[in-house]
């Protein structure tokens, strides 16, 4: 039960501290809207300075992104009480 409750308390914590912390992501507009036990969701508007010339997401924010995602879903991992 007290880890059940640790769980709930410590992932909106660490998801609140994680987002919109790294400068970079922070200016691709990346938002991290949910994480879990080894999961997450990060969301970033197509806008166009992020778009490459032929008009695809550029691949840097793309990465960006990617990142985001993963790192908070290691860091969701890390805050799961067995």
């Amino acid at each position: 039960m007290l880890d059940t409750l640790l769980t709930l308390i410590m992932r909106p914590l660490v998801k609140m501290q994680m987002d919109g912390k790294v400068p970079f992501a922070k200016a691709c507009g990346v938002r991290l809207s949910s994480m879990g036990e080894g999961v997450a969701r990060c969301e970033m508007a197509q806008r166009p300075e992020l778009l490459d010339d032929t008009g695809k997401l550029a691949d840097g924010a793309l990465f960006t992104l990617a990142e985001t995602c993963s790192g908070a879903a290691m860091a969701g991992g890390f805050v799961s009480f067995p």
